[in-house]
């Protein structure tokens, strides 16, 4: 059975609910993440939402809401819930991060557009809602809610921020199934994994570079440049995952070339760790590598 219709995204279900009652593991009490975005039924996204005010002087309201994330998948709370997770958001109003299951809070990500016109963002912040869209969204709140809502749209441009950036470039929808179907990793050592942002348009550059051709038929080459520790191995991984899915390029083969043995090492254990290469590839792979 296909959960998702990858191809045609007209035939899939995207809702999302407020304040989800979620019960705890050990059936003793409850947690209420702020916001679950729901594909088919399947939670793929969950958000937690502060207020922009700190307490504290000079940190970001979204530490706390990474915390709440962090604290929700331990084993007596939620982790049922974020097992269906592939991204988690943390938003304050001005800020937003993101990341996935089981991401350490030092790991947590701004988003930089790069496909999106900031012109986008602007007409989508300050498109007039449908009295249907209005009710929606406050009818189930204070009447002053609505009222002010509608008198800052009245006073004019709203200014976009970097949270409006982050939900519009990841969760509309063609985006959301991109980012699940492809760019979304399960490693035997690291967990789960997301692309951050610089991997997966390179990754989308170069699928578009692929199925281009010219009046002879041939492809132009490319570079990606990374600098240390800046994730290459995994953009590989990325881009190879890719290949498998997309069927115009699955018949695609790649070749990795080195300069070290250790490198070679790595990279084989990464590709077999992401599920690319099996242990039975990577074996066979060294005894060609030792017969050379």
């Amino acid at each position: 059975m296909k959960l998702i219709d990858w191809h045609n995204i007209d035939n899939n279900q995207f809702h999302f609910t407020e304040e989800l009652v979620v019960q705890n593991a050990e059936g003793t009490g409850n947690r209420r993440p702020d916001i679950v975005c729901f594909v088919n039924g399947l939670p793929l996204v969950v958000v937690e939402a502060k207020r922009p005010d700190s307490n504290k002087e000079g940190k970001s309201t979204n530490v706390e809401a990474i915390s709440q994330h962090i604290r929700n998948q331990k084993q007596d709370e939620i982790p049922h819930l974020y097992a269906y997770s592939q991204l988690l958001l943390a938003i304050n109003g001005h800020e937003g991060l993101y990341a996935t299951c089981g991401t350490q809070d030092k790991f947590w990500a701004k988003w930089k557009e790069e496909q999106i016109p900031e012109a986008e963002f602007v007409r989508l912040k300050n498109h007039k809602l449908s009295d249907e869209e209005l009710n929606a969204l406050f009818n189930h709140r204070p009447a002053k809610d609505k009222t002010d809502y509608q008198s800052l749209l009245a006073a004019g441009d709203l200014t976009v921020t970097d949270q409006d950036r982050l939900i519009v470039s990841l969760l509309r929808p063609e985006r959301l199934l991109d980012m699940t179907r492809l760019f979304t990793l399960f490693d035997k050592k690291a967990g789960k994994i997301v692309a951050r942002y610089q991997q997966v348009f390179g990754i989308k550059a170069l699928i578009e570079r692929i199925n281009t051709f010219d009046d002879t038929g041939a492809r132009e080459g490319g570079v990606i440049w990374h600098t240390t520790g800046s994730g290459k191995s995994f953009t590989m991984v990325f881009l190879s995952k890719a290949l498998i899915w997309l069927e115009e390029l699955a018949q695609c083969r790649v070749i990795i070339v080195t300069d070290r043995v250790d490198l070679e090492d790595q990279l084989s254990r990464t590709f077999a760790s992401g599920g690319v290469l099996t242990d039975r590839d990577k074996k066979m792979q060294w005894q060609r590598l030792e017969s050379v």
